[in-house]
């Protein structure tokens, strides 16, 4: 059981970090080949974008918190509480900065540009924290493994 929540976990991280990461060379592959399609097709590539981020914060959410039930540690519920900060910004993207970044593409140039800017601040500390996740989860794999491979030190008593 632990090593299928790990492994799931594991795969999470990489395709919610993985996810982050490709969907700005793609927003910014965009731009720079053709910026009349990029700024139709963008606010496409964020809408499916995060649908897929909310499942991906969800499901990490779950298997670190099983895998926190299963063996417990500082590290584990480190990477619990960076987990839940970067679920709480993808919510406060899906639900407030992305609706008002499209409302106001048009009329409201100014707040666009706030929100616009608001918005990469937000994926850009998402991906902070999903990283961070990666690498606490990679440490208390680590220290799991040692601690599971670590011979008895407890003394052998032989009868007297």
């Amino acid at each position: 059981m632990r090593h299928a929540v790990s492994f799931f976990l594991a795969l999470c991280i990489s395709l919610w970090l993985g996810g982050l990461v490709a969907l700005v060379m793609f927003v910014s592959s965009l731009f720079a080949f053709d910026r009349a399609l990029a700024i139709n097709a963008a606010p496409w590539l964020f809408h499916v974008f995060e649908r897929y981020q909310i499942g991906l914060a969800a499901a990490t959410t779950v298997l670190i918190v099983t895998w926190l039930a299963l063996r417990g540690s500082r590290l584990k519920a480190a990477a619990l509480v960076l987990t839940l900060i970067a679920d709480a910004l993808a919510v406060l993207q899906i639900a407030w900065i992305t609706p008002t970044i499209n409302a106001s593409r048009v009329a409201d140039h100014a707040r666009f540009d706030r929100f616009h800017h608001l918005a990469s601040t937000n994926y850009f500390t998402i991906t902070l924290l999903i990283l961070a996740t990666g690498v606490l989860f990679l440490l208390a794999l680590r220290r799991e493994a040692r601690f599971i491979a670590a011979p008895d030190t407890a003394p052998t008593t032989a009868a007297a």
